[in-house]
């Protein structure tokens, strides 16, 4: 039992420090809460609901919730959004809200570009009372796991581009431009839980493929850069059938592989599921990673939508 908790100890800093922000893996139909850019892109009012509960099954692991809105303004080249993002780890939690705005250009019948910036801010939360320790099994009281820590709130800005026709998109991030040290160096005991945020580089694009009326394909690329942080590479493929139905697969190198399917209703609801495994060490230890995802598109009245958008 020592053996089993003084592991825990070790891990659990690491964890924390290395997974800085929720993942959403569905990123090719997630795209706004790491690109402002994207903001406005499907012309029409989009509220997203999405769930993710990362290995099921390991006690602690990580978990995020979103709710975002994003809309064109009837000057057409504007766009807003908001989101609330809800991140777990652990004694660890992290609730954020975030801003969104977009300038596009149109630049023809075919092509957009937009320039988006961000502004949200954090709330950070270790909750020790929640963790067990040797203390709880030898009846022997530890100081340092008596309390919570104080709430440490911290502002963050973001920058995006995004370009997209109906063929191809392209798009370059910086979800968070400042780089903050959440945890004061003067509180000693939380050093092993202390919250750096690190600037972190998207970039990715997409290709859409038209077999015929009734079926395309798509292809993803993303890249995420951090420092501190191993590059990540990931790749998506998606079959989209009589434009309602969605099916995919996507893999992380080194890291995940998942399959994931998306079902269009009514042209206002769509319903999205993805069901992932590591791929690394970590595939012994949980029953894979589950997401679900709800969107919902208001009626627009805004006349510019040109193309269906698939991206």
């Amino acid at each position: 039992m020592k053996k089993i908790i003084a592991i825990i100890a070790v891990i659990l800093p690491m964890v924390v420090s290395a997974q800085q922000e929720g993942m959403i893996n569905q990123i090719a139909f997630n795209k706004l809460t790491i690109n402002p850019g994207y903001t406005g892109y499907r012309e029409r009012g989009i509220i997203n609901i999405a769930h993710r509960q990362q290995w099921t099954g390991f006690k602690g692991a990580p978990m995020t919730s979103l709710i975002s809105y994003d809309t064109p303004l009837s000057t057409k080249e504007f766009a807003v959004g908001g989101a609330f993002i809800n991140n777990k780890i652990g004694p660890v939690s992290k609730m954020e809200l975030a801003s969104y705005f977009s300038y596009r250009l149109k630049l023809n019948n075919k092509s957009t570009i937009s320039w988006g910036l961000s502004a949200g801010a954090q709330l950070y939360q270790v909750n020790l009372t929640d963790l067990q320790s040797y203390s709880d099994i030898v009846g022997v009281q530890d100081d340092a796991l008596l309390t919570n820590t104080k709430g440490y709130f911290t502002p963050n800005f973001g920058f995006g581009m995004f370009y997209s026709n109906n063929d191809y998109y392209a798009g370059v991030s910086i979800p968070k431009l400042l780089s903050i040290q959440s945890v004061s160096k003067d509180n000693a005991p939380m050093q092993n839980f202390k919250q750096n945020s690190f600037r972190t580089i998207y970039l990715n694009g997409g290709y859409l493929h038209k077999i015929n009326s009734d079926m395309l394909l798509t292809y993803n690329l993303a890249m995420l850069s951090s420092i501190n942080s191993p590059l990540t590479l990931g790749a998506y493929a998606t079959c989209i059938l009589q434009k309602n139905y969605t099916f995919g697969a996507y893999y992380y190198v080194a890291q995940s592989a998942g399959l994931m399917f998306q079902m269009q209703m009514e042209n206002q609801f769509s319903f999205g599921y993805a069901l992932e495994f590591a791929t690394n060490s970590l595939f012994r230890t949980n029953y894979g990673t589950h997401e679900l995802s709800l969107k919902y598109a208001l009626n627009s009245k805004v006349k510019r939508i040109t193309s269906a958008k698939y991206f």
